[in-house]
């Protein structure tokens, strides 16, 4: 074998293993950006779900307010965060 054909050879092998590694990276880059959009939905998640643990917490204790002092006063605030419950579970569904 000469040595034009040895470098030949070895040259074919060195794009080979070019062609094959940037395979390799295009495919692990795939699954982390599907693992990334994954977390990234979970804290969407989460942070609607927060938020809706919230106005109902907001919503109970206006409730527990009026209930307590039967002053209309506390009312305001359990209608608002009775709004901003319907809203969040929406989303919270939609996300789920």
């Amino acid at each position: 074998m000469s040595l034009r054909a040895k470098f030949i050879f070895l040259l074919s092998i060195v794009f080979l293993v070019v062609v094959a590694n940037t395979f390799i990276i295009y495919i692990l880059d795939k699954q982390g950006q599907a693992k990334l959009e994954a977390v990234i939905h979970s804290h969407n998640v989460l942070d609607e779900s927060e938020k809706l643990y919230n106005q109902i917490t907001n919503a109970e204790t206006g409730q527990r307010g009026y209930l307590l002092t039967q002053d209309h006063n506390y009312l305001e605030p359990y209608y608002t965060a009775l709004e901003q419950v319907k809203q969040h579970f929406w989303v919270v569904k939609r996300l789920i």
